[in-house]
């Protein structure tokens, strides 16, 4: 990931970023400096491209809603597999980034509510880093993790 695409992302979109420091938290989690530094533009909350009836396609999460998802037990299992959520797609799947390899994905809502054996069966992960899945986001007309999927 390459933080000044992202930021470039937000300045040309005029999309308002809000700089916040990086919680103790996430500073405890001993994360990659981009992701941190990507942290620190999530002050608040910022909703991507919409659909035609005004619902978002994604909504990036700020830090603080990043930090309750994480401590939340219901999402205990997305530490575990080393998935750090930073979104929510249209329909409630959690967007992460996968800590072990940079790259984005979806956890699925339904299975999360209702139950998995493992969350590899309800992850699908896409074969781009945040800062092209950014790109998409920004310049498609669909929900973004219409990319080519793969299983991790």
């Amino acid at each position: 990931m390459k933080i000044e695409t992202v930021t470039r992302f937000f300045s040309e979109r005029g999309i308002e970023t809000e700089i916040i420091e990086l919680k103790p938290f996430f500073k405890e989690m001993h994360l990659s400096e981009l992701l941190n530094e990507y942290l620190e533009l999530m002050g608040k909350p910022i909703k991507l491209p919409q659909t035609d009836e005004e619902s978002a396609l994604s909504c990036l999460l700020s830090q603080e809603e990043i930090e309750s998802c994480l401590q939340n037990e219901a999402y205990k299992a997305l530490r575990e597999y080393r998935l750090f959520p930073i979104g929510k797609g249209l329909n409630g799947d959690v967007l992460c980034v996968n800590l072990k390899n940079g790259h984005v994905g979806y956890v699925y809502q339904k299975g999360l509510t209702e139950g998995f054996e493992e969350l590899a069966d309800i992850y699908q992960e896409l074969p781009v880093e945040l800062d092209k899945f950014l790109e998409v986001a920004f310049y498609s007309q669909s929900e973004p993790y219409q990319l080519k999927t793969k299983k991790s």
